[in-house]
């Protein structure tokens, strides 16, 4: 299974380079259990964002031992001081798989015979169904890999029908 994770994360990856730009000024809708769809947005794209954190002197983003002080400081009062503190990152694992089972009926849809990013040549929809079906069992290390492959496959159907 690590090779096609491998041929996975590439066919992500060169999705993701093709149409970030796009992203940037194109509402990307995905699905969503309860509301129907939802409209992600980029807040790290925001040109104006970008230019205020360039401007900002590098020393007084950095604090010896800890990282993300800007946003920590901005955050301050509004997150709880447990979480605002956290060094380490939390595993998203558990959610991932959870989610695989919650949102199983529409994941399922865009796995179907008519998947796109089988069509182009980019997944074996075969060998990504086996895969999916050994994580939806709880098997694998993660399903980063399959949120990129869902994503791009949601990308497809939004943008070339």
């Amino acid at each position: 299974m690590g090779e096609r994770l491998l041929y996975y994360e590439r066919a992500a990856t060169a999705l993701a380079l093709e149409f970030i730009e796009i992203a940037k000024t194109t509402m990307l809708w995905m699905p969503h259990r309860h509301t129907g769809w939802i409209e992600p947005s980029y807040p790290y794209f925001d040109e104006e964002l970008v230019q205020f954190m360039l401007a900002i002197p590098f020393r007084q983003k950095i604090r010896p031992g800890l990282t993300r002080y800007i946003q920590r400081q901005a955050l301050a009062g509004v997150v709880p001081g447990a979480t605002l503190m956290r060094t380490e990152k939390t595993s998203g694992t558990p959610n991932s798989y959870a989610a695989l089972r919650r949102e199983w009926d529409d994941i399922s849809k865009l796995l179907g015979d008519d998947m796109r990013l089988g069509k182009i040549g980019l997944v074996d929809v075969g060998a990504l169904r086996a895969d999916v079906a050994k994580a939806r069992a709880g098997f694998g290390k993660g399903l980063g890999w399959l949120w990129r492959v869902l994503a791009a496959e949601q990308w497809l159907r939004g943008n070339w029908g």
